[in-house]
């Protein structure tokens, strides 16, 4: 297993249905933009488990 940050918006959306199960009330879009200004004011890193 290897841990990566997701560092593009390609990556990030990938990651949205896992997130879904944790904020069911948000939309793609809004998780998209929630983490897009969270990495910008609060540099917050978006990690995921991969297996190899």
């Amino acid at each position: 297993m290897k841990i990566k940050e997701l560092k593009t918006k390609a990556q990030v959306a990938e990651a949205y249905p896992v997130m879904k199960q944790l904020r069911p009330h948000l939309s793609k879009e809004e998780y998209l933009a929630r983490v897009e200004r969270a990495a910008q004011l609060m540099n917050y890193r978006l990690l995921a488990l991969y297996e190899e």
